[in-house]
């Protein structure tokens, strides 16, 4: 009998996985090569480049592009190349754009309105707590859970101010549009392009702040308002 105890111990011992160890980085894209890498500045370990694979995981509510703030899971194992470097088995990035509605300075809270019919309170990281206004564009990115409570509730874990940029159309392509903003040509890249706007009207574009030094110069467009005809 105790042999025989001894063996079914044995055997379970190898029917159960070892789990696997992970680690996680977090940080902001300076580069997005989708299917293949990405750039990530982070803070304890400067530039990483994350390198993807048809098994990397990827959940987030929306496209990642340069700029935007996200986690990487990944088996603890990093290069000691310049830069370094991990090769990812998950990727998580949620955000919401919006403008900020109301500030609560009790708790380092805003009313974020991300469009006319939806809003979130949203705690704010320690450094932006005392430096948001009514009015506000910002972009949020938080870890993907929120209340059920009315507005919903989340924390933010990085925060970027949007930036806007103002011009005539030249050209509308398939996903993109060629503004010229005060004479600059700016390739304008987009999710989805207004119905009612054409060529040689004047939009406002809100984007992240983040523009390639290509030529043209490229953004991605968080939002495209029509100014005029």
């Amino acid at each position: 009998m105790k042999l025989l105890a001894i063996l079914m111990s044995a055997l379970l011992a190898f029917a159960t996985p070892t789990p696997v160890a992970t680690e996680t980085l977090s940080g902001v894209v300076s580069e997005y090569a989708e299917g293949e890498f990405m750039l990530l500045e982070t803070a304890d370990h400067g530039t990483v480049q994350v390198n993807l694979s048809e098994n990397t995981d990827i959940f987030g509510d929306a496209p990642i592009r340069a700029g935007d703030y996200l986690a990487v899971t990944f088996d603890g194992a990093m290069t000691a190349s310049l830069p370094p470097q991990v090769g990812a088995m998950r990727i998580e990035m949620h955000r919401l754009s919006g403008t900020i509605a109301e500030v609560y300075p009790d708790d380092g809270s805003a009313l974020l309105k991300t469009d006319p019919d939806s809003e979130y309170i949203v705690y704010l990281p320690d450094e932006w707590k005392s430096a948001v206004a009514a009015g506000d564009a910002i972009t949020v990115y938080f870890n993907g859970a929120a209340t059920m409570s009315l507005p919903p509730q989340i924390s933010a874990e990085y925060v970027a101010s949007d930036f806007f940029l103002t011009g005539a159309i030249d050209e509308i392509g398939d996903g993109f549009l060629i503004l010229d903003s005060d004479g600059q040509k700016i390739q304008v890249n987009t999710d989805s392009i207004p119905e009612n706007i054409k060529v040689d009207d004047v939009i406002r574009v809100r984007y992240n702040g983040q523009m390639t030094r290509s030529i043209p110069a490229q953004v991605f467009a968080l939002e495209i308002i029509r100014v005029s005809r």
